[in-house]
């Protein structure tokens, strides 16, 4: 188990879902097609700010099949399924 790992699961609140994301880049790369990918993720509350803007624009996730931290846009999300534990 990774660090990221250890850190997002360390809060009691954390939970697990599969989302479908449209993103603007996927491992630094545009996504000019905007194709869309589906993600099984662990959440735990933390939010991003756009240095512009105050008000979150996303929301960090660690993705548990490539077990990495990954920033999911609110307004690129297509859908959430929450999974029951």
């Amino acid at each position: 188990m990774t660090n990221e790992m250890n850190k997002l699961n360390s809060n009691a609140n954390s939970s697990e879902f599969l989302i479908r994301y449209t993103p603007d880049k996927r491992n630094g790369v545009h996504n000019f097609r905007m194709e869309e990918f589906t993600y099984h993720i662990s959440v735990s509350g933390s939010v991003f700010h756009n240095s512009e803007v105050r008000n979150p624009v996303g929301f960090y996730g660690f993705d548990l099949e490539r077990e990495e931290i990954r920033r999911f846009k609110w307004e690129n999300l297509n859908e959430v399924i929450s999974l029951a534990e």
